[in-house]
């Protein structure tokens, strides 16, 4: 018999599945509203899109996959095995007539794979999670679910979460059952639920069809004669999140959720030119020149630091450091660590760095002269670092640009993506997910979040 845990890391499953099909339900929306059917996304060559196409465009972004997740997701996007064909992915994704807006077409395409790259990545870690565990046999399980009946529909889904505590709305639970059930959102059958269960390794082996129904949820709304600006003006609001439901203007919006849309809001003036948007949930407008100086003074700061850090063979050492007195220590070898802490010094190093220390700690006093010496050049550049953000946190200061910072913070947040497109905006050279996720870990002082929020944007600008 499985035990309440096993049941709870189910759950947990299940709730994985329903945030990760919201995101996915908000990029589609979005993409069936900026695109027709004659785009084209990048990653097709001859309206065909095949695994090493696919592996060499994700790369770069600098998105590395398996190839059991790109057959995975081929079979997502409605393809089979290694190739999806562009007539597949044309009826299921893209509008039949309306304007292209491909800037934002292509980089929401990437959200898309990303996303669901990133979903199924978290649901594996959780399957494993449920293998592990003492008491797991499927058939129980799926018993718990369905009250020993030949299937699971909403009824029994939401007695179930009911029954484990966890409050799920109506519209969840069709989500859920969409993405784990037949396709239809109505019911879940024993192959279903042992399908949904298997790893990505597990189904690339199995190579079946995943059901076009079973994949990402897909829009079809008429077009109607608002510009586009106006659409997502009246889509997107700012996230509330100090109470579990928000009411206003008709809409109910689950807490750290995106808001869903409201009918009712005044049409605004059409603008001629499209935003610089990442995503469906942003509305860029009238960039800040402040931010995008700030960012990439990051982004080169950032570059300056792997480039240096690469060429020295002592930063392995200093990777290894043990102290107890930090700035006493490295004082007694004339060595200026002012204002360098050991905590920063090392993540900064394990941050920029690959290479691993060494087993064994290093004592401060054991370092070599040449280690010494650059110790004490890295403490100096790290302080001209930190004087140079200081100028431009202070330049962005007097500009008052701290009230416009509602329009980059829609979702509550900036993620990997979010910075990679500002990181486009401000310099000419090539940036990638890895220069958007260290400027993310440089905002959060390398504590592991993924994602800027406003309040850590302030804390660090002001």
């Amino acid at each position: 018999m499985s035990s309440i845990e096993t049941q709870q890391e189910l759950c947990k499953f299940f709730i994985l599945v329903v945030n990760g099909m919201r995101r996915l339900e908000k990029c589609l929306e979005f993409i069936q509203e900026i695109t027709d059917n004659k785009y084209i996304p990048p990653f097709f060559k001859n309206s065909v899109c095949r695994i090493e196409q696919l592996q060499v465009y994700l790369q770069s972004y600098g998105i590395d996959t398996q190839i059991y997740e790109l057959k995975d997701l081929i079979g997502r996007l409605g393809g089979f095995e290694d190739r999806l064909l562009f007539s597949q992915f044309q009826d299921r994704y893209l509008r039949q007539s309306g304007n292209i807006e491909k800037k934002e077409a292509e980089i929401s395409f990437l959200r898309l794979l990303y996303e669901e790259i990133q979903l199924e990545r978290q649901l594996d870690d959780q399957r494993v999670r449920i293998f592990k565990r003492w008491d797991y046999n499927l058939d129980i399980l799926y018993n718990k679910l369905s009250s020993g009946s030949n299937s699971v529909d909403f009824n029994k889904m939401k007695k179930f979460f009911v029954r484990i505590r966890q409050n799920l709305i109506d519209e969840e639970i069709k989500i859920l059952l969409k993405r784990v059930g037949n396709g239809d959102g109505t019911i879940m059958s024993l192959d279903d639920f042992r399908q949904a269960l298997k790893t990505q390794k597990q189904r690339a082996m199995d190579k079946i069809q995943i059901p076009m129904m079973k994949t990402s949820i897909v829009f079809n709304k008429q077009i109607n004669n608002t510009s586009y600006m106006d659409r997502l003006r009246r889509r997107y609001k700012p996230l509330q999140t100090t109470q579990s439901f928000i009411q206003k203007d008709g809409c109910q919006t689950p807490r750290a959720k995106t808001p869903t849309p409201c009918h009712n809001t005044e049409l605004k003036q059409t603008r001629t030119k499209t935003p610089n948007q990442l995503t469906e949930q942003k509305v860029y407008i009238n960039e800040s020149k402040e931010i995008n100086t700030l960012m990439s003074i990051y982004l080169n700061q950032q570059r300056c630091l792997q480039n240096v850090l690469m060429q020295l063979d002592e930063v392995t050492l200093l990777k290894s450091l043990n102290s107890i007195d930090w700035h006493k220590e490295w004082q007694t070898f004339s060595v200026n660590s002012q204002g360098i802490t050991y905590e920063h010094f090392i993540n900064i190093l394990t941050y920029y760095d690959q290479r691993k220390p060494f087993k064994d700690k290093i004592n401060i006093i054991d370092l070599p002269t040449s280690a010494l010496t650059v110790a004490d050049n890295l403490f100096q550049l790290l302080r001209d670092q930190e004087n140079q953000l200081q100028k431009s946190r202070l330049q962005y200061s007097k500009q008052d640009q701290i009230n416009s910072l509602d329009k980059y913070f829609v979702k509550g947040y900036m993620d990997v993506l979010d910075i990679l497109q500002i990181l486009q905006k401000c310099t000419i050279t090539n940036v990638s997910l890895q220069d958007a996720e260290l400027i993310i870990a440089r905002f959060n002082q390398f504590n592991g979040n993924k994602q800027i929020t406003k309040e850590v944007f302030l804390n660090t600008i002001t």
